[in-house]
């Protein structure tokens, strides 16, 4: 007498029938996907692959790419490093300060493609002898600007444009900051891209008492808003963040240890500022990240747990309520400081921040830590190793995330490498 047998259902073809099958469960918990079912491998995809309820890190996946060399760098101790992704090009454009001759720095444009590999070698575009500060860099349709301070003279806010394809300068550097006639440098210059085309520059300027300036300049290099004080009074830090918000401007700074943000339109013009940091926190330090609507920031506090320092996490959102307030990211008993911290992910509705850790002076090691809802998951992660002149005091290393996933690059001061670990855009590819 013939039998019969009820069998799951196999939509997708993979020999495993479905589990959704009452009668005779299969052991595929997403027969729509071939690369779904029990004993199937793991994938960086967001996936429970192998149908044991786990996902990607929380199934045992590791950190994506692999440290590899980019570089030589001739003096690791005057290195800085920046770079900002192009999606126009799908390219890298970085800068890389260094000492070809002994004490005699300067910076150089190089373009990294989307696999990690030299497209363009650094060329140099500011003269050796004369001092520069660390760089700022920002992709646009056209290629990348670039910030920096410090030059033929201390004061001099400079503004250069690059060719995505050539690494050429496609704008000699423009002093925006020429009418000065102060002596003293000006520090930490950052550039956003506006609605407009035009270029917001923000700096601290020291040609009285320090403050915070802005001014605006065209891709040709004219200056259609001439440099205007912003924020004045009190003891202002070196730390500054500018971020282009969709018509709107969002920046923050240091003031008497306070983080403090203030949002303005692009003409500059600015409205009170709010504090971030929480009260009676002594800030050192701090770094901001866009995040489409609005902003992060990772703050430096030393009087955390007794004096010891502590990394903590800020999200802010211009017009809702903040999905993240003081997200304690790490914390030290004193003998460790830390250092830039950087969205380095927004994927899966997940953030993974990148941050320096350095139990000593010039001695650092980059950490990435997975949140997720305001809340730590797992512990850090390993980046690159520990590595001399990695210093949080310092910038030996940058992040340059995409919607690929991120380039961090970090300088080593072991090998006298420029290095790099490309991300994928869930991290573990």
């Amino acid at each position: 007498m013939a039998r019969c047998a009820v069998r799951a259902k196999d939509a997708d073809a993979d020999g495993h029938g479905t589990t959704a099958c009452a009668e005779a469960p299969g052991d595929d918990c997403d027969d729509g996907k071939r690369e779904v079912h029990r004993g199937a491998p793991e994938l960086c995809d967001g996936l429970d692959n192998d149908c044991n309820g786990k996902t990607d890190f929380d199934d045992g996946l590791g950190l994506g790419g692999t440290p590899a060399d980019v570089l030589p760098v001739s003096d690791p101790s005057q290195g800085f490093v920046t770079a900002a992704w192009s999606p126009a090009h799908r390219v890298y454009g970085g800068v890389l300060r260094d000492a070809a001759t002994a004490g005699k720095v300067r910076h150089g444009f190089f373009i990294v493609d989307a696999a990690g590999a030299v497209v363009r070698s650094p060329q140099p575009f500011t003269t050796p002898g004369q001092w520069v500060g660390a760089a700022h860099v920002v992709a646009d349709p056209t290629g990348f600007t670039v910030v920096w301070d410090g030059g033929a003279r201390p004061a001099a806010v400079n503004f250069a444009r690059f060719d995505a394809s050539t690494g050429a300068a496609s704008l000699a550097p423009v002093d925006i900051n020429a009418a000065s006639a102060s002596t003293l440098s000006v520090l930490d210059p950052k550039t956003a891209r506006l609605s407009t085309g035009d270029w917001a520059v923000v700096w601290f300027d020291q040609r009285g008492p320090r403050a915070l300036y802005g001014a605006v300049v065209s891709p040709q290099g004219v200056i259609r808003l001439a440099p205007r004080e912003l924020v004045s009074g009190g003891t202002l830090g070196v730390s500054l963040g500018l971020v282009s918000l969709s018509g709107r401007l969002a920046v923050a700074y240091l003031q008497d240890q306070q983080v403090k943000l203030m949002y303005g339109s692009e003409a500059l013009v600015m409205e009170p500022a709010s504090v971030v940091s929480p009260q009676g926190a002594e800030v050192d330090d701090f770094w901001m990240s866009g995040l489409g609507a609005g902003v992060a920031i990772v703050a430096q506090q030393t009087n955390y747990n007794n004096g010891s320092p502590a990394l903590r996490y800020t999200e802010r959102l211009e017009h809702s309520t903040s999905p993240c307030e003081q997200l304690t990211l790490a914390t030290s008993d004193g003998s460790t400081a830390f250092g830039k911290g950087v969205v380095v992910s927004t994927a899966a509705g997940e953030r993974w921040v990148s941050y320096l850790e350095s139990p000593a002076l010039y001695k650092g090691a980059i950490r990435l830590q997975r949140l997720k809802d305001c809340t730590r998951v797992g512990s850090s992660l390993d980046v690159a190793g520990a590595s001399p002149w990695l210093s949080p005091y310092y910038y030996q290393y940058a992040v340059a995330p995409s919607e690929a996933g991120a380039l961090v690059l970090w300088i080593d001061g072991a090998t006298r490498q420029l290095r790099r670990r490309l991300l994928g855009p869930r991290v573990c590819n």
